[in-house]
Protein backbone atom coordinates (compact mmCIF):
# COMPACT_ATOMS: atom_id res chain seq x y z
CA UNK A 1 0.00 0.00 0.00
CA UNK A 2 2.81 2.43 0.83
CA UNK A 3 4.30 2.07 -2.65
CA UNK A 4 0.93 2.74 -4.29
CA UNK A 5 0.30 5.77 -2.08
CA UNK A 6 3.78 7.03 -2.99
CA UNK A 7 2.89 6.80 -6.67
CA UNK A 8 -0.39 8.60 -6.07
CA UNK A 9 1.28 11.34 -4.03
CA UNK A 10 3.12 12.49 -7.16
CA UNK A 11 -0.23 13.59 -8.60
CA UNK A 12 -1.61 15.35 -5.51
CA UNK A 13 -0.96 19.02 -4.71
CA UNK A 14 1.56 19.11 -1.86
CA UNK A 15 2.85 15.64 -2.74
CA UNK A 16 1.61 13.94 0.42
CA UNK A 17 -1.23 11.46 0.77
CA UNK A 18 -2.01 8.75 3.30
CA UNK A 19 -4.64 6.16 3.96
CA UNK A 20 -7.25 7.90 6.10
CA UNK A 21 -7.07 5.17 8.71
CA UNK A 22 -3.39 6.04 9.26
CA UNK A 23 -4.02 9.78 9.45
CA UNK A 24 -6.76 9.30 12.01
CA UNK A 25 -5.02 6.57 14.00
CA UNK A 26 -3.13 9.07 16.15
CA UNK A 27 -4.51 11.19 18.92
CA UNK A 28 -7.10 13.88 18.29
CA UNK A 29 -4.41 16.54 17.87
CA UNK A 30 -2.75 14.61 15.06
CA UNK A 31 -6.03 13.64 13.41
CA UNK A 32 -6.95 17.33 13.23
CA UNK A 33 -4.11 17.84 10.75
CA UNK A 34 -5.65 15.52 8.14
CA UNK A 35 -8.77 15.69 6.00
CA UNK A 36 -10.27 12.86 3.99
CA UNK A 37 -10.66 13.31 0.27
CA UNK A 38 -11.82 10.35 -1.79
CA UNK A 39 -11.84 6.59 -2.06
CA UNK A 40 -9.61 5.00 -4.69
CA UNK A 41 -8.84 1.48 -5.76
CA UNK A 42 -5.07 1.16 -5.57
CA UNK A 43 -3.37 -1.08 -8.09
CA UNK A 44 -3.11 -4.63 -6.78
CA UNK A 45 -5.73 -4.12 -4.06
CA UNK A 46 -9.25 -5.51 -3.93
CA UNK A 47 -10.75 -2.97 -1.51
CA UNK A 48 -11.02 0.78 -1.91
CA UNK A 49 -8.80 2.99 0.25
CA UNK A 50 -10.08 6.23 1.74
CA UNK A 51 -7.41 8.88 1.26
CA UNK A 52 -6.35 11.71 3.55
CA UNK A 53 -4.20 14.75 2.89
CA UNK A 54 -2.73 17.27 5.33
CA UNK A 55 -4.92 20.25 6.10
CA UNK A 56 -3.55 23.57 4.94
Amino acid sequence: MAARLGELAKTVPGGLVAAARAGHAGDAGEAAHWRTTEEVLLRGRTEHTLLAVPTP
